[in-house]
Formats: C-alpha cells, sequence, structure tokens
C-alpha cells in the first residue's frame, strides 16, 4: 500500500479515532514518503492537548499500522494549508515547522525497506 491509498487509509484510521484528520495526501515530490495530514484546529484546540501529545497520539496509531509501513513522514498542516498542493506544503513545512521542536522519531517501527 503506497502513496495516495496510505494517505486515504491513513485518514481513514485517525477518523476512525476521532482524530481531527480532515485529510491526507502523499505528495509525488516526497517520493510517496511523506503523507500531509490536514488538521481540523478548531477541533484540535477544543481537545486541550499540547502539539507534542497530539503529535505523539497520531505517529503511535500509524506507525503501528499497516498503512504507516511505507511512511517515513507524517506531516501536520491546518486547515489553510491544501495538503494536494506540494507548494503549500512546502511553504508549511519551511516556514511553520521547527526541527527540534516539532518531530518525534519513532526508533521501534519496520521502515519500508526500499527508501533510504
Amino acid at each position: 500500500m503506497i502513496g495516495s491509498l496510505a494517505a486515504a487509509e491513513i485518514r481513514k484510521i485517525c477518523q476512525q479515532h476521532d482524530l481531527p484528520v480532515t485529510d491526507a495526501f502523499a505528495l509525488f515530490e516526497s517520493q510517496v514518503t511523506w503523507v500531509e495530514l490536514q488538521i481540523d484546529t478548531a477541533r484540535l484546540r477544543a481537545t486541550k492537548t499540547t502539539p507534542s501529545e497530539f503529535s505523539k497520539q497520531i505517529g503511535d496509531l500509524i506507525f503501528d499500522c499497516k498503512a504507516g509501513y511505507t511512511i517515513h513522514r507524517l506531516v501536520m498542516v491546518g486547515d489553510d494549508i491544501d495538503v494536494y498542493s506540494g507548494k503549500d506544503v512546502v511553504w508549511a513545512f519551511s516556514t511553520r515547522y521547527r526541527p527540534g521542536l516539532d518531530v518525534i522519531f519513532y526508533e521501534d517501527v519496520r521502515g519500508f525497506p526500499l527508501v533510504p
């Protein structure tokens, strides 16, 4: 399961767990190893969870399922970003991502062997 199929399954899994994910897509620019998740920011604020708690909740869920096997990075963006636009996603990643603060590494999960 790769790319768009994995993204669709990941969106479904998140929504089944009542997470505020409205859409998901695997951009071709990332060689479909990233899945961009569009987050309903109003619903997220209502949960009163911290960004790191929310990120860990999604990561724990996705990287422990078959759909997450080929995915190397989950990129969560607000509802103002079009997950189908590489330009929008790269802009959001470049301007909003804070290395060291906005990343969680999962060392104990299987990675897709064809991607270094």
